[in-house]
């Protein structure tokens, strides 16, 4: 069983790695800071695993790597917890497009700080009980940015992160009672030892997440490249001052991409495309894309 759960850390590693460099990269093309903050999220959960990966080889081979793992294990756990408290609304509030108010933010700080004490003293105490205290404050910090997600779906304006906001909703869903039911036997002297000394729910769910972003970012950062907006005529262009970004739409539109796949391949909402649409109608002077497509086409 050690081996399987080892192979399991392996892949959760790799995987982690690769959703960082997804952030960091998406952050770049992109220019939002959303992808960064996102990329240090998961910075944080890995550093988490790091530590959880140490613990469960000492305990499966009983061994004592002493009081270094513990000063290790501590520092680890204080940093990823305070950054999983400042980081998981963050990301959630910049999803849905949400400015918050100063004395809010104030208040994640304080909780992200208090979240840091808690994982720094689970390591270096023994009282078993601080270590559940610690998974449930975790817990409810998950469902807290889940909370932030649900109330402000309807804000989130790229079709394809509303997508995945709507997966990770339903995966978050079925994960947190599996949480709590693992939580539950462990305390109970008779369960298996595998609940015990594996640390499966959490190995389940980075790998969940892990696959669930790189789906996603394998769908959408490396989607085929935006059509060139340099295949309109360019005295149709100057003549009603067509902007880049509008060109881009019309090379979609009298090509018969829908509104939603045009969202999708530039990054934007549908109803951004929509109201892009409109002006272009109003500067053109026509009604639908048939008479776009006639009037680009036409010599005056």
């Amino acid at each position: 069983m050690l081996h399987i759960v080892l192979a399991l850390y392996i892949f959760c590693f790799a995987g982690g790695i690769t959703v960082i460099f997804f952030g960091f990269f998406a952050s770049t093309r992109f220019g939002s800071s959303s992808f960064r903050h996102f990329a240090v999220l998961f910075i944080s959960a890995t550093m988490m695993l790091v530590v959880e990966a140490l613990k469960t080889y000492e305990k499966a081979v009983g061994v004592d790597f002493g009081l270094g793992l513990h000063v290790f294990a501590s520092v680890f756990s204080a940093c990823a917890n305070v950054m999983m408290g400042y980081f998981i609304p963050r990301v959630a509030f910049e999803i849905v497009g949400r400015v918050q108010s100063p004395p809010r933010w104030r208040v994640h700080i304080a909780v992200a700080a208090f979240l840091g004490v808690v994982g720094g003293l689970k390591e270096l105490a023994a009282p078993f009980i601080l270590w559940n205290v610690n998974y449930l404050l975790l817990l409810g910090m998950h469902a807290y940015g889940a909370t932030i997600l649900v109330k402000g779906y309807r804000g989130i304006g790229h079709p394809w992160m509303k997508s995945l906001i709507r997966s990770f909703l339903v995966f978050l869903a079925v994960f947190a009672p599996l949480a709590i039911v693992q939580l539950v036997l462990q305390d109970i002297p008779s369960s298996p030892p595998v609940v015990h000394d594996y640390p499966l729910e959490q190995i389940l769910y980075y790998i969940g997440f892990v696959v669930l972003i790189i789906v996603y970012a394998a769908r959408y950062l490396f989607a085929p490249p935006r059509l060139q907006a340099s295949e309109l005529p360019e005295e149709f262009v100057n003549r009603f001052s067509i902007s880049h970004r509008e060109r881009e739409i019309i090379s979609m539109v009298v090509q018969g991409y829908s509104n939603r796949t045009i969202g999708e391949r530039l990054f934007i909402s549908a109803v951004t495309v929509k109201n892009h649409i409109y002006h272009i109608y109003q500067k053109t002077g026509v009604a639908n894309k048939i008479q776009l497509l006639n009037l680009m086409n036409s010599p005056k």
